[in-house]
Protein backbone atom coordinates (compact mmCIF):
# COMPACT_ATOMS: atom_id res chain seq x y z
CA UNK A 1 0.00 0.00 0.00
CA UNK A 2 1.48 3.33 -1.05
CA UNK A 3 1.74 6.37 1.16
CA UNK A 4 -0.82 8.11 -1.09
CA UNK A 5 -3.34 5.34 -0.51
CA UNK A 6 -2.68 5.45 3.22
CA UNK A 7 -3.26 9.22 3.19
CA UNK A 8 -6.56 8.88 1.32
CA UNK A 9 -7.79 6.26 3.80
CA UNK A 10 -6.79 8.48 6.73
CA UNK A 11 -8.58 11.51 5.19
CA UNK A 12 -11.73 9.47 4.61
CA UNK A 13 -11.66 8.29 8.20
CA UNK A 14 -11.22 11.87 9.37
CA UNK A 15 -14.22 12.95 7.31
CA UNK A 16 -16.27 9.98 8.53
CA UNK A 17 -15.65 10.89 12.15
CA UNK A 18 -15.92 14.65 11.34
CA UNK A 19 -12.81 15.27 13.41
CA UNK A 20 -9.35 16.32 12.33
CA UNK A 21 -6.86 17.84 14.74
CA UNK A 22 -9.73 18.49 17.13
CA UNK A 23 -11.94 20.19 14.51
CA UNK A 24 -14.72 18.92 12.22
CA UNK A 25 -13.45 18.53 8.64
CA UNK A 26 -16.82 18.43 6.89
CA UNK A 27 -20.40 18.52 8.04
CA UNK A 28 -23.36 17.56 5.89
CA UNK A 29 -25.53 20.59 5.15
CA UNK A 30 -28.60 19.96 3.05
CA UNK A 31 -26.96 16.83 1.68
CA UNK A 32 -23.65 18.43 0.72
CA UNK A 33 -20.30 18.69 2.52
CA UNK A 34 -19.56 22.00 4.29
CA UNK A 35 -15.98 22.51 5.44
CA UNK A 36 -16.50 26.12 6.63
CA UNK A 37 -17.57 24.67 9.97
CA UNK A 38 -14.12 23.17 10.42
CA UNK A 39 -12.88 26.65 11.35
CA UNK A 40 -16.11 28.45 12.23
CA UNK A 41 -17.13 26.15 15.05
CA UNK A 42 -19.77 26.81 17.65
CA UNK A 43 -21.25 29.86 15.92
CA UNK A 44 -24.26 31.11 17.87
CA UNK A 45 -26.58 34.10 17.77
CA UNK A 46 -28.62 33.12 14.71
CA UNK A 47 -32.24 31.99 14.89
CA UNK A 48 -33.06 28.36 14.26
CA UNK A 49 -34.02 28.89 10.62
CA UNK A 50 -30.52 30.19 9.84
CA UNK A 51 -28.52 28.06 12.28
CA UNK A 52 -25.15 27.07 10.74
CA UNK A 53 -25.86 23.45 11.66
CA UNK A 54 -28.86 23.66 9.30
CA UNK A 55 -27.54 25.93 6.54
CA UNK A 56 -23.79 25.99 6.96
CA UNK A 57 -21.96 29.16 6.04
CA UNK A 58 -21.73 29.02 2.23
CA UNK A 59 -25.51 29.09 1.79
CA UNK A 60 -25.40 32.76 2.79
CA UNK A 61 -21.76 33.82 2.45
CA UNK A 62 -20.95 31.85 -0.73
CA UNK A 63 -17.20 31.20 -1.15
CA UNK A 64 -15.83 27.67 -1.62
CA UNK A 65 -17.21 25.34 1.09
CA UNK A 66 -14.97 22.44 -0.05
CA UNK A 67 -11.62 24.22 0.28
CA UNK A 68 -9.24 23.48 3.16
CA UNK A 69 -7.17 26.70 3.15
CA UNK A 70 -8.53 30.12 4.03
CA UNK A 71 -7.69 31.94 0.79
CA UNK A 72 -9.43 29.39 -1.42
CA UNK A 73 -12.37 29.06 0.97
CA UNK A 74 -12.92 32.84 1.00
CA UNK A 75 -12.61 33.31 -2.77
CA UNK A 76 -15.90 34.85 -3.93
CA UNK A 77 -16.99 35.37 -0.32
CA UNK A 78 -20.03 37.60 0.21
CA UNK A 79 -19.26 39.45 3.42
CA UNK A 80 -22.71 40.99 3.52
CA UNK A 81 -25.29 38.36 2.43
CA UNK A 82 -28.44 39.72 0.87
CA UNK A 83 -26.62 42.24 -1.33
CA UNK A 84 -28.74 42.31 -4.49
CA UNK A 85 -25.69 41.61 -6.66
CA UNK A 86 -25.45 38.13 -5.13
CA UNK A 87 -28.89 37.65 -3.57
CA UNK A 88 -30.02 35.16 -6.19
CA UNK A 89 -27.16 32.85 -5.17
CA UNK A 90 -27.56 33.41 -1.41
CA UNK A 91 -31.00 34.38 -0.08
CA UNK A 92 -32.62 33.43 -3.38
CA UNK A 93 -31.25 29.90 -3.52
CA UNK A 94 -33.62 27.23 -4.78
CA UNK A 95 -34.37 25.93 -1.27
CA UNK A 96 -34.61 29.38 0.38
CA UNK A 97 -36.43 32.50 -0.87
CA UNK A 98 -36.24 32.60 -4.70
CA UNK A 99 -39.62 34.27 -5.22
CA UNK A 100 -39.00 36.91 -2.57
CA UNK A 101 -35.65 37.86 -4.10
CA UNK A 102 -37.18 37.99 -7.58
CA UNK A 103 -39.93 40.31 -6.35
CA UNK A 104 -37.54 42.53 -4.38
CA UNK A 105 -35.21 42.95 -7.36
CA UNK A 106 -38.16 44.26 -9.40
CA UNK A 107 -39.59 46.48 -6.65
CA UNK A 108 -39.41 50.28 -6.60
CA UNK A 109 -36.95 50.16 -3.69
CA UNK A 110 -34.51 48.26 -5.91
CA UNK A 111 -35.17 49.74 -9.33
CA UNK A 112 -35.80 53.37 -8.33
CA UNK A 113 -38.14 53.60 -11.32
CA UNK A 114 -40.33 56.40 -9.94
CA UNK A 115 -37.41 58.37 -8.52
CA UNK A 116 -35.58 58.24 -11.85
CA UNK A 117 -38.61 59.25 -13.91
CA UNK A 118 -39.44 62.27 -11.72
CA UNK A 119 -35.82 63.45 -11.60
CA UNK A 120 -35.46 63.28 -15.38
CA UNK A 121 -38.82 65.02 -15.79
CA UNK A 122 -37.76 67.90 -13.52
CA UNK A 123 -34.46 68.17 -15.43
CA UNK A 124 -36.44 68.52 -18.66
CA UNK A 125 -35.02 65.32 -20.11
CA UNK A 126 -38.33 63.52 -20.61
CA UNK A 127 -41.88 64.80 -21.19
CA UNK A 128 -43.69 62.79 -18.51
CA UNK A 129 -42.94 61.89 -14.87
CA UNK A 130 -43.27 58.19 -15.66
CA UNK A 131 -40.77 55.89 -17.30
CA UNK A 132 -39.21 52.45 -17.42
CA UNK A 133 -35.56 53.23 -16.65
CA UNK A 134 -34.04 51.58 -13.58
CA UNK A 135 -30.77 52.07 -11.73
CA UNK A 136 -29.46 49.08 -13.68
CA UNK A 137 -29.86 51.16 -16.86
CA UNK A 138 -27.83 54.09 -15.48
CA UNK A 139 -24.45 52.41 -14.96
CA UNK A 140 -22.72 53.83 -18.04
CA UNK A 141 -20.11 56.28 -16.68
CA UNK A 142 -19.88 58.40 -19.86
CA UNK A 143 -23.66 58.92 -20.02
CA UNK A 144 -24.22 62.55 -21.17
CA UNK A 145 -27.49 62.88 -19.21
CA UNK A 146 -27.19 65.43 -16.41
CA UNK A 147 -30.22 63.93 -14.64
CA UNK A 148 -28.75 60.42 -14.73
CA UNK A 149 -25.48 61.72 -13.31
CA UNK A 150 -27.34 63.60 -10.58
CA UNK A 151 -29.21 60.40 -9.69
CA UNK A 152 -26.02 58.32 -9.56
CA UNK A 153 -24.29 60.66 -7.14
CA UNK A 154 -27.02 62.06 -4.90
CA UNK A 155 -29.98 59.68 -5.10
CA UNK A 156 -28.82 56.14 -5.78
CA UNK A 157 -27.67 55.47 -2.22
CA UNK A 158 -31.36 55.20 -1.29
CA UNK A 159 -32.04 52.06 -3.27
CA UNK A 160 -31.62 48.48 -2.19
CA UNK A 161 -29.07 47.70 -4.89
CA UNK A 162 -26.45 50.04 -3.45
CA UNK A 163 -23.75 48.40 -1.39
CA UNK A 164 -23.91 48.98 2.33
CA UNK A 165 -21.11 50.96 3.98
CA UNK A 166 -19.39 48.19 5.93
CA UNK A 167 -21.68 46.82 8.61
CA UNK A 168 -23.42 50.07 9.57
CA UNK A 169 -26.96 49.76 10.83
CA UNK A 170 -27.55 53.26 12.17
CA UNK A 171 -30.04 55.88 11.02
CA UNK A 172 -27.70 56.98 8.23
CA UNK A 173 -27.31 53.52 6.69
CA UNK A 174 -28.86 52.73 3.32
CA UNK A 175 -28.74 49.94 0.77
CA UNK A 176 -27.65 46.38 1.34
CA UNK A 177 -30.42 44.41 -0.33
CA UNK A 178 -32.26 41.92 1.88
CA UNK A 179 -30.11 42.82 4.87
CA UNK A 180 -31.28 46.45 4.74
CA UNK A 181 -34.44 45.30 6.51
CA UNK A 182 -33.83 41.83 7.85
CA UNK A 183 -30.52 42.28 9.63
CA UNK A 184 -31.10 43.26 13.24
CA UNK A 185 -28.96 45.56 15.35
CA UNK A 186 -25.48 44.43 16.29
CA UNK A 187 -24.85 42.44 19.43
CA UNK A 188 -21.44 42.41 21.16
CA UNK A 189 -19.10 40.02 19.37
CA UNK A 190 -17.98 37.45 21.93
CA UNK A 191 -16.37 34.05 21.42
CA UNK A 192 -17.91 32.51 18.29
CA UNK A 193 -21.11 34.51 18.35
CA UNK A 194 -22.51 35.68 14.99
CA UNK A 195 -22.81 39.34 15.91
CA UNK A 196 -25.83 40.11 13.72
CA UNK A 197 -29.02 38.11 13.52
CA UNK A 198 -31.60 37.78 10.77
CA UNK A 199 -35.22 38.48 11.59
CA UNK A 200 -38.63 38.84 9.94
CA UNK A 201 -39.71 41.12 12.79
CA UNK A 202 -38.36 44.30 11.26
CA UNK A 203 -38.12 47.36 13.47
CA UNK A 204 -38.71 50.87 12.13
CA UNK A 205 -35.06 51.90 12.49
CA UNK A 206 -34.37 49.82 9.38
CA UNK A 207 -36.62 52.17 7.39
CA UNK A 208 -35.18 55.40 8.75
CA UNK A 209 -32.01 55.69 6.66
CA UNK A 210 -33.85 56.19 3.38
CA UNK A 211 -37.28 57.40 4.43
CA UNK A 212 -35.97 60.25 6.60
CA UNK A 213 -35.09 62.06 3.37
CA UNK A 214 -37.07 63.42 0.42
CA UNK A 215 -40.67 63.19 1.78
CA UNK A 216 -39.16 62.75 5.29
CA UNK A 217 -42.00 60.46 6.33
CA UNK A 218 -39.84 58.62 8.87
CA UNK A 219 -39.10 61.94 10.58
CA UNK A 220 -42.71 63.10 10.50
CA UNK A 221 -44.06 59.78 11.74
CA UNK A 222 -41.78 59.84 14.77
CA UNK A 223 -42.47 63.49 15.60
CA UNK A 224 -39.43 65.22 14.12
CA UNK A 225 -39.23 68.10 11.65
CA UNK A 226 -36.09 69.36 9.94
CA UNK A 227 -35.14 72.99 10.58
CA UNK A 228 -32.89 75.46 8.81
CA UNK A 229 -29.26 75.83 9.79
CA UNK A 230 -28.96 78.34 12.64
CA UNK A 231 -32.58 77.90 13.77
CA UNK A 232 -33.37 76.54 17.24
CA UNK A 233 -33.40 72.73 17.26
CA UNK A 234 -33.86 69.88 19.72
CA UNK A 235 -31.36 67.33 18.40
CA UNK A 236 -29.19 66.35 15.45
CA UNK A 237 -29.64 63.25 13.34
CA UNK A 238 -26.75 60.89 12.72
CA UNK A 239 -26.05 62.69 9.43
CA UNK A 240 -25.89 66.09 11.18
CA UNK A 241 -29.25 67.56 10.19
CA UNK A 242 -30.89 69.63 12.97
CA UNK A 243 -34.49 68.73 13.83
CA UNK A 244 -37.12 69.90 16.29
CA UNK A 245 -39.78 67.86 18.03
CA UNK A 246 -43.36 68.03 16.74
CA UNK A 247 -46.46 65.98 17.43
CA UNK A 248 -45.92 62.42 16.12
CA UNK A 249 -48.37 60.38 14.08
CA UNK A 250 -51.18 58.89 16.18
CA UNK A 251 -50.08 55.39 15.13
CA UNK A 252 -46.56 56.08 16.35
CA UNK A 253 -47.95 57.28 19.67
CA UNK A 254 -49.77 53.96 19.97
CA UNK A 255 -46.47 52.13 19.43
CA UNK A 256 -47.06 50.91 15.87
CA UNK A 257 -44.05 50.42 13.61
CA UNK A 258 -43.81 50.66 9.83
CA UNK A 259 -44.44 46.94 9.23
CA UNK A 260 -47.60 47.03 11.34
CA UNK A 261 -49.31 48.87 8.48
CA UNK A 262 -47.23 48.12 5.39
CA UNK A 263 -47.69 44.58 4.09
CA UNK A 264 -45.03 42.12 3.00
CA UNK A 265 -45.88 42.44 -0.71
CA UNK A 266 -46.43 46.18 -0.43
CA UNK A 267 -42.85 46.58 0.78
CA UNK A 268 -40.96 43.79 -0.96
CA UNK A 269 -42.82 43.82 -4.24
CA UNK A 270 -45.36 41.41 -5.69
CA UNK A 271 -43.93 40.75 -9.14
CA UNK A 272 -45.86 43.60 -10.78
CA UNK A 273 -44.19 46.66 -12.33
CA UNK A 274 -45.21 49.93 -10.68
CA UNK A 275 -44.30 53.47 -11.65
CA UNK A 276 -44.67 55.19 -8.27
CA UNK A 277 -44.86 54.24 -4.61
CA UNK A 278 -48.57 54.95 -4.16
CA UNK A 279 -49.30 52.28 -6.78
CA UNK A 280 -47.27 49.67 -4.88
CA UNK A 281 -48.68 50.42 -1.42
CA UNK A 282 -51.28 47.81 -0.55
CA UNK A 283 -52.75 48.96 2.76
CA UNK A 284 -55.47 51.60 3.05
CA UNK A 285 -56.96 53.40 6.05
CA UNK A 286 -60.33 51.68 5.54
CA UNK A 287 -58.73 48.27 6.06
CA UNK A 288 -58.57 48.99 9.79
CA UNK A 289 -61.15 51.80 9.94
CA UNK A 290 -63.90 50.60 7.57
CA UNK A 291 -66.70 52.85 6.41
CA UNK A 292 -69.22 49.98 6.33
CA UNK A 293 -69.54 46.19 6.68
CA UNK A 294 -66.67 44.19 5.22
CA UNK A 295 -66.76 40.62 3.98
CA UNK A 296 -64.15 38.10 5.05
CA UNK A 297 -63.18 35.21 2.78
CA UNK A 298 -61.39 31.89 3.35
CA UNK A 299 -57.80 31.46 2.31
CA UNK A 300 -57.12 29.98 -1.10
CA UNK A 301 -55.06 26.86 -1.65
CA UNK A 302 -52.17 28.81 -3.18
CA UNK A 303 -51.90 31.12 -0.15
CA UNK A 304 -49.77 28.66 1.83
CA UNK A 305 -47.38 31.34 3.13
CA UNK A 306 -50.24 33.29 4.68
CA UNK A 307 -51.65 30.08 6.13
CA UNK A 308 -48.34 29.44 7.90
CA UNK A 309 -48.26 33.00 9.24
CA UNK A 310 -51.82 32.66 10.53
CA UNK A 311 -50.94 29.37 12.18
CA UNK A 312 -48.13 31.09 14.06
CA UNK A 313 -50.76 33.51 15.44
CA UNK A 314 -53.29 30.80 16.19
CA UNK A 315 -55.73 32.25 13.63
CA UNK A 316 -55.39 29.63 10.88
CA UNK A 317 -59.11 28.72 10.85
CA UNK A 318 -60.39 32.27 10.63
CA UNK A 319 -61.51 33.85 7.32
CA UNK A 320 -59.47 36.91 6.36
CA UNK A 321 -60.08 40.40 5.11
CA UNK A 322 -58.30 41.34 1.94
CA UNK A 323 -56.46 44.43 0.76
CA UNK A 324 -57.45 46.55 -2.20
CA UNK A 325 -55.36 44.17 -4.33
CA UNK A 326 -57.16 41.10 -3.01
CA UNK A 327 -54.36 39.80 -0.79
CA UNK A 328 -55.08 38.52 2.73
CA UNK A 329 -54.49 40.87 5.64
CA UNK A 330 -53.45 38.23 8.13
CA UNK A 331 -52.79 40.64 11.03
CA UNK A 332 -56.44 41.69 11.35
CA UNK A 333 -59.45 40.01 12.90
CA UNK A 334 -62.83 41.21 14.22
CA UNK A 335 -63.27 42.29 17.83
CA UNK A 336 -66.28 43.24 19.91
CA UNK A 337 -68.26 46.41 19.31
CA UNK A 338 -67.46 46.50 15.60
CA UNK A 339 -63.79 47.14 16.30
CA UNK A 340 -60.87 45.41 14.60
CA UNK A 341 -57.99 43.78 16.39
CA UNK A 342 -54.63 44.58 14.82
CA UNK A 343 -51.71 42.36 15.74
CA UNK A 344 -48.14 43.60 15.36
CA UNK A 345 -45.72 42.12 12.83
CA UNK A 346 -42.80 43.86 14.52
CA UNK A 347 -40.33 42.74 17.21
CA UNK A 348 -42.79 43.12 20.10
CA UNK A 349 -45.98 40.98 20.45
CA UNK A 350 -48.55 43.78 20.69
CA UNK A 351 -52.19 44.26 19.67
CA UNK A 352 -54.37 47.31 19.13
CA UNK A 353 -58.09 47.93 18.64
CA UNK A 354 -59.09 50.04 15.63
CA UNK A 355 -62.50 51.68 15.43
CA UNK A 356 -64.67 52.02 12.29
CA UNK A 357 -64.93 55.37 10.51
CA UNK A 358 -67.97 57.21 11.92
CA UNK A 359 -70.89 57.86 9.58
CA UNK A 360 -71.28 61.49 10.70
CA UNK A 361 -71.77 64.62 8.63
CA UNK A 362 -68.04 65.29 8.33
CA UNK A 363 -67.56 61.95 6.55
CA UNK A 364 -70.80 61.76 4.56
CA UNK A 365 -71.22 65.26 3.10
CA UNK A 366 -71.67 65.24 -0.67
CA UNK A 367 -68.85 67.72 -1.09
CA UNK A 368 -66.46 65.44 0.81
CA UNK A 369 -66.95 62.41 -1.44
CA UNK A 370 -63.60 62.94 -3.20
CA UNK A 371 -61.57 63.47 -0.04
CA UNK A 372 -58.98 60.90 0.97
CA UNK A 373 -58.50 60.27 4.68
CA UNK A 374 -55.09 62.01 4.52
CA UNK A 375 -56.65 65.19 3.11
CA UNK A 376 -58.26 65.91 6.47
CA UNK A 377 -56.27 63.88 8.99
CA UNK A 378 -52.74 64.85 7.90
CA UNK A 379 -52.28 68.13 9.71
CA UNK A 380 -48.67 68.86 8.68
CA UNK A 381 -46.01 67.97 6.14
CA UNK A 382 -42.50 69.11 5.14
CA UNK A 383 -42.68 72.28 3.02
CA UNK A 384 -39.34 73.01 1.35
CA UNK A 385 -39.04 76.05 -0.90
CA UNK A 386 -36.08 77.52 -2.77
CA UNK A 387 -33.65 74.64 -3.42
CA UNK A 388 -30.64 75.32 -5.67
CA UNK A 389 -28.93 72.40 -7.41
CA UNK A 390 -25.68 73.01 -9.28
CA UNK A 391 -22.97 70.94 -10.93
CA UNK A 392 -19.27 71.78 -10.94
CA UNK A 393 -16.64 69.85 -12.94
CA UNK A 394 -14.16 70.56 -10.13
CA UNK A 395 -13.65 68.10 -7.31
CA UNK A 396 -14.80 64.51 -7.01
CA UNK A 397 -17.93 62.76 -5.76
CA UNK A 398 -18.89 59.18 -4.97
CA UNK A 399 -20.87 57.33 -7.63
CA UNK A 400 -23.19 54.90 -5.88
CA UNK A 401 -23.73 52.74 -8.96
CA UNK A 402 -20.07 51.90 -9.55
CA UNK A 403 -18.80 52.37 -5.97
CA UNK A 404 -15.94 54.77 -6.60
CA UNK A 405 -15.20 58.50 -6.86
CA UNK A 406 -15.66 60.26 -10.19
CA UNK A 407 -14.66 63.75 -11.34
CA UNK A 408 -17.26 66.48 -10.90
CA UNK A 409 -19.60 67.30 -8.06
CA UNK A 410 -23.28 68.06 -7.56
CA UNK A 411 -24.21 70.33 -4.67
CA UNK A 412 -27.60 71.20 -3.24
CA UNK A 413 -28.29 74.43 -1.42
CA UNK A 414 -31.42 73.55 0.50
CA UNK A 415 -34.09 76.18 0.92
CA UNK A 416 -35.69 76.98 4.25
CA UNK A 417 -37.29 73.75 5.51
CA UNK A 418 -40.69 74.33 7.07
CA UNK A 419 -43.37 72.10 8.52
CA UNK A 420 -47.05 72.91 8.26
CA UNK A 421 -50.41 72.12 6.64
CA UNK A 422 -49.87 70.83 3.08
CA UNK A 423 -51.85 72.11 0.08
CA UNK A 424 -54.54 69.87 -1.39
CA UNK A 425 -55.03 68.94 -5.04
CA UNK A 426 -56.48 66.27 -7.33
CA UNK A 427 -54.56 63.06 -7.98
CA UNK A 428 -54.70 60.94 -11.12
CA UNK A 429 -57.74 59.05 -9.79
CA UNK A 430 -59.75 62.22 -9.18
CA UNK A 431 -59.27 62.10 -5.38
CA UNK A 432 -58.34 65.07 -3.19
CA UNK A 433 -55.13 64.41 -1.27
CA UNK A 434 -52.13 66.29 0.17
CA UNK A 435 -49.49 67.51 -2.26
CA UNK A 436 -46.21 69.08 -1.20
CA UNK A 437 -43.65 71.30 -2.95
CA UNK A 438 -41.45 68.51 -4.32
CA UNK A 439 -38.73 70.33 -6.24
CA UNK A 440 -39.24 74.07 -6.03
CA UNK A 441 -35.83 74.45 -7.57
CA UNK A 442 -33.32 76.45 -9.48
CA UNK A 443 -31.11 74.05 -11.46
CA UNK A 444 -27.78 74.65 -13.16
CA UNK A 445 -26.15 71.66 -14.86
CA UNK A 446 -22.75 73.28 -15.36
CA UNK A 447 -20.75 76.54 -15.31
CA UNK A 448 -22.19 79.05 -17.74
CA UNK A 449 -25.30 76.95 -18.38
CA UNK A 450 -28.58 78.85 -18.06
CA UNK A 451 -30.52 78.24 -14.88
CA UNK A 452 -33.59 76.03 -15.20
CA UNK A 453 -36.33 77.01 -12.78
CA UNK A 454 -39.52 75.21 -11.91
CA UNK A 455 -42.07 74.56 -9.22
CA UNK A 456 -43.22 70.98 -8.84
CA UNK A 457 -45.77 69.38 -6.55
CA UNK A 458 -45.87 65.71 -5.51
CA UNK A 459 -48.60 63.67 -3.82
CA UNK A 460 -47.56 62.62 -0.34
CA UNK A 461 -48.99 60.73 2.59
CA UNK A 462 -47.10 62.79 5.19
CA UNK A 463 -47.45 60.13 7.96
CA UNK A 464 -48.71 62.80 10.36
CA UNK A 465 -52.14 61.31 10.99
CA UNK A 466 -54.08 62.74 13.94
CA UNK A 467 -57.36 61.70 15.51
CA UNK A 468 -58.62 65.22 15.02
CA UNK A 469 -58.88 66.52 11.49
CA UNK A 470 -58.15 69.84 9.89
CA UNK A 471 -60.78 72.37 10.84
CA UNK A 472 -63.22 73.53 8.21
CA UNK A 473 -61.55 76.95 8.27
CA UNK A 474 -58.11 75.40 7.66
CA UNK A 475 -59.23 74.31 4.20
CA UNK A 476 -62.13 76.56 3.23
CA UNK A 477 -60.58 79.89 4.27
CA UNK A 478 -56.92 79.10 3.57
CA UNK A 479 -55.60 80.01 0.08
CA UNK A 480 -52.53 77.80 0.52
CA UNK A 481 -54.78 74.77 1.05
CA UNK A 482 -56.44 75.25 -2.35
CA UNK A 483 -53.21 75.84 -4.27
CA UNK A 484 -53.03 79.65 -4.41
CA UNK A 485 -49.99 79.77 -2.16
CA UNK A 486 -49.42 81.64 1.08
CA UNK A 487 -51.53 84.77 1.53
CA UNK A 488 -55.00 85.96 2.45
CA UNK A 489 -58.37 85.98 0.68
CA UNK A 490 -61.23 88.41 1.12
CA UNK A 491 -64.67 88.49 -0.49
CA UNK A 492 -65.58 91.71 -2.28
CA UNK A 493 -69.25 91.06 -3.10
CA UNK A 494 -68.57 90.00 -6.70
CA UNK A 495 -65.60 87.70 -6.22
CA UNK A 496 -62.53 86.80 -4.23
CA UNK A 497 -59.42 88.86 -3.84
CA UNK A 498 -56.18 87.04 -3.07
CA UNK A 499 -53.23 88.88 -1.54
CA UNK A 500 -49.99 86.82 -1.56
CA UNK A 501 -47.34 87.13 1.12
CA UNK A 502 -43.94 88.50 0.17
CA UNK A 503 -42.11 85.36 1.39
CA UNK A 504 -44.45 82.43 0.81
CA UNK A 505 -44.23 79.33 2.98
CA UNK A 506 -46.14 77.46 0.29
CA UNK A 507 -45.53 78.40 -3.36
CA UNK A 508 -48.51 78.88 -5.70
CA UNK A 509 -49.64 76.10 -8.01
CA UNK A 510 -52.51 77.99 -9.62
CA UNK A 511 -53.58 81.64 -9.82
CA UNK A 512 -57.03 82.94 -8.73
CA UNK A 513 -57.87 83.18 -12.46
CA UNK A 514 -57.22 79.46 -12.87
CA UNK A 515 -53.85 79.69 -14.65
CA UNK A 516 -51.60 76.77 -13.64
CA UNK A 517 -48.09 77.95 -12.68
CA UNK A 518 -46.66 74.73 -11.20
CA UNK A 519 -46.32 71.17 -12.41
CA UNK A 520 -47.32 67.85 -10.88
CA UNK A 521 -44.88 64.95 -10.59
CA UNK A 522 -47.67 62.56 -11.59
CA UNK A 523 -49.51 62.44 -14.90
CA UNK A 524 -53.18 63.25 -14.44
CA UNK A 525 -52.68 65.15 -11.19
CA UNK A 526 -53.69 68.81 -11.12
CA UNK A 527 -54.52 71.73 -8.82
CA UNK A 528 -58.09 72.82 -8.24
CA UNK A 529 -59.65 74.76 -11.11
CA UNK A 530 -61.09 78.25 -10.82
CA UNK A 531 -64.66 77.08 -10.23
CA UNK A 532 -63.54 74.49 -7.68
CA UNK A 533 -61.55 77.14 -5.78
CA UNK A 534 -64.56 79.44 -5.82
CA UNK A 535 -66.83 76.74 -4.37
CA UNK A 536 -64.32 75.84 -1.64
CA UNK A 537 -63.77 79.45 -0.57
CA UNK A 538 -67.48 80.19 -0.71
CA UNK A 539 -68.07 77.55 1.94
CA UNK A 540 -65.42 79.35 3.99
CA UNK A 541 -67.40 82.56 3.81
CA UNK A 542 -70.38 80.76 5.36
CA UNK A 543 -68.39 79.25 8.22
CA UNK A 544 -68.57 82.25 10.62
CA UNK A 545 -72.35 81.67 10.87
CA UNK A 546 -72.71 77.98 9.96
CA UNK A 547 -69.81 76.40 11.83
CA UNK A 548 -70.69 72.70 11.91
CA UNK A 549 -70.75 70.21 9.05
CA UNK A 550 -74.14 69.04 10.34
CA UNK A 551 -75.68 72.47 9.70
CA UNK A 552 -78.68 72.19 7.29
CA UNK A 553 -76.96 74.60 4.88
CA UNK A 554 -74.36 71.99 3.91
CA UNK A 555 -76.70 69.09 3.17
CA UNK A 556 -77.06 70.39 -0.39
CA UNK A 557 -74.86 73.44 -0.41
CA UNK A 558 -75.05 74.40 -4.13
CA UNK A 559 -78.86 74.26 -4.13
CA UNK A 560 -79.21 76.15 -0.85
CA UNK A 561 -76.77 78.83 -1.99
CA UNK A 562 -78.57 79.27 -5.30
CA UNK A 563 -81.87 79.72 -3.46
CA UNK A 564 -80.36 82.39 -1.20
CA UNK A 565 -78.87 84.26 -4.15
CA UNK A 566 -82.19 84.48 -6.00
CA UNK A 567 -84.26 85.42 -2.97
CA UNK A 568 -85.12 88.96 -1.89
CA UNK A 569 -84.28 88.34 1.75
CA UNK A 570 -80.83 89.88 1.43
CA UNK A 571 -79.65 88.52 4.73
CA UNK A 572 -76.69 86.55 3.36
CA UNK A 573 -73.49 88.36 2.39
CA UNK A 574 -73.14 85.98 -0.60
CA UNK A 575 -76.67 86.59 -1.92
CA UNK A 576 -75.58 89.06 -4.59
CA UNK A 577 -74.96 88.21 -8.28
CA UNK A 578 -71.73 86.42 -9.22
Amino acid sequence: MTWVAIGVIAWREAVRTRRWQGRPVAARVDGRPERCLACHTGVTGLAQAHDPEALGCASCHLGDPLAFDKDRAHAGLERFPGDLATARESCGGATCHPQAVRHVRGSLMATGRGMIAVDRFCFGEQPRPEGSLTFGDLRQEDDPSAANDHLRRLCASCHLGSHRDGHRLDHASRGGGCAACHLAEATPYADRRHHRRLTVQVDSDRCFGCHARSGRIALSYGGLAEVAAGAPFDLRLDDGRPVRRVEPDVHAVAGMGCVDCHTRTGIMGDGEVYGHKEEAVEIACVDCHPTGPRRRTPLREQEATTRRLLRLRGWEKAPVWRSRKGRPLYTLRPATGGKIEVRSRGPEPRTWLATPTPADADHTLRGHARLTCQACHSLAAPLCVGCHTTFSPAGHQWDHLVDHDRPGRWSEEVGVPRFGPPPLAIDGEGRVRPFVPAMDLALQTGPGVAWRRGSYFAPLDPHTTRRQSRTCVACHRNPAAVGLGSGTVTYRGVGWRFTPTTQPVVPPWVTPEGRVVGQATRSGARPFGRQEIDRILTVGACLPCHRQAAAPLYRDFPRTLARWRTSDRGACRLAGPR
